[in-house]
């Protein structure tokens, strides 16, 4: 007995419920290059908090065209790898502080 994927899905779910589906879960897909706002919320912090970073230094690197700011999908994710740490005495130490 052989069932395809299509048929299996038109039986639970409407064409607009599908269609509603697929856009839902592209939408919330990360692009390869993102806004200010998509990269803050794909980082988990505020839109201030990523401006700050990129003003003051140690956040993510970031591509400037004219006024316009974007961030790479894959240098965000670099830089969450880089900035792990297994606590926070190790954290201060890679900041360039002194663990005491």
């Amino acid at each position: 007995m052989s069932t395809d994927a299509a048929s299996v899905v038109g039986a639970l779910l409407t064409d607009a419920q599908f269609a509603e589906l697929k856009s839902a879960i592209l939408a919330r897909t990360p692009k390869e290059v993102m806004t200010r706002d998509e990269a803050a919320e794909y980082l988990g912090m505020s839109a201030q908090n990523l401006d700050l970073l990129r003003a003051n230094g140690g956040g993510p690197k970031h591509v400037q065209i004219g006024r316009l700011i974007r961030y790479r999908k894959s240098v965000l994710d670099d830089w969450c790898t880089e900035n792990t740490f297994d606590h926070a005495a190790a954290a201060a130490v890679a900041k360039g502080g002194s663990k005491q």
